[in-house]
């Protein structure tokens, strides 16, 4: 007996733009999901008010940069680079409907062209969980190296022109 195998469906378009004011809540909000949460290094859930604080003063500052990452015209994840002396550490998250359909590596790999070309960085950096396998993923499909996993959290690398 043959099995016959789901047609193969394309990932969707994934666009990332610099945020903006109008963005606070939605990022907010995707920030407090519960398994976002959860895979973050501090699961806690982020009051409004220390939220709206950080977001404003986030986006005045050059040393952080953060993207919304956008399919099929809704604000559907972030994706944060802090910024020290050529190096970025990357922060990325996704609402739960976009988990597992490819969004995240094709925002990775846009990221890294904003990284690289625009902001003329020469190293983006990461952690994540060392069982968040999903993650983990995402971030090797967009060319990251897993460089060293020490007490539950693995590092991952990539470079310029890489």
């Amino acid at each position: 007996m043959t099995v016959a195998r789901p047609p193969h469906v394309p990932p969707p378009a994934v666009t990332l733009r610099a945020a903006e004011p109008h963005d606070c809540e939605r990022v907010w909000v995707l920030r407090n999901e519960e398994d976002v949460r959860r895979a973050s290094f501090d699961s806690t859930e982020i009051p409004w008010v220390l939220h709206e604080r950080w977001f404003f003063e986030s986006l005045e500052r050059g040393d952080r940069k953060i993207y919304v990452i956008v399919v099929r015209g809704r604000t559907e994840g972030v994706a944060r680079l802090d910024i020290v002396r050529g190096e970025a550490t990357v922060s990325v998250y996704l609402a739960p409907e976009w988990r597992g359909k490819g969004v995240g590596p094709i925002a990775l790999r846009k990221l890294g062209v904003i990284a690289f070309r625009d902001l003329k960085l020469r190293r983006l950096v990461a952690s994540v969980k060392d069982d968040n396998h999903a993650s983990r993923a995402a971030f090797k499909k967009a060319k990251f190296t897993e460089t060293r996993k020490d007490r539950g959290v693995v590092n991952l690398l990539r470079l310029r022109g890489r």
